[in-house]
């Protein structure tokens, strides 16, 4: 059994506002980072389609397009997320 005691303590307006933006901040950046990172995986998805179209690389599934949208799927980006 476990005893959970609880206590709070004024906050102003003012610190209540900062962590307001404190956590709009941090959203943003966490978008950022995303936006970032789905650049990337669709960057990397592309390159390898453009080398089996270029004969360099075979697909390891059907045809070039199916490895790009497995690769696409498999980094959870969707078709929009690479257009």
């Amino acid at each position: 059994s476990y005893t959970l005691q609880l206590f709070s303590k004024p906050i102003s307006d003012a610190e209540l506002a900062k962590l307001a933006s404190d956590d709009v901040r941090d959203r943003a950046a966490d978008a950022e980072r995303s936006r970032a990172r789905k650049g990337e995986s669709c960057g990397n998805c592309r390159h390898d389609k453009d080398l089996c179209l270029d004969g360099r690389r075979r697909p390891s599934t059907g045809s070039c397009t199916d490895d790009f949208d497995s690769c696409r799927f498999s980094s959870g980006l969707s078709e929009k997320d690479c257009n």
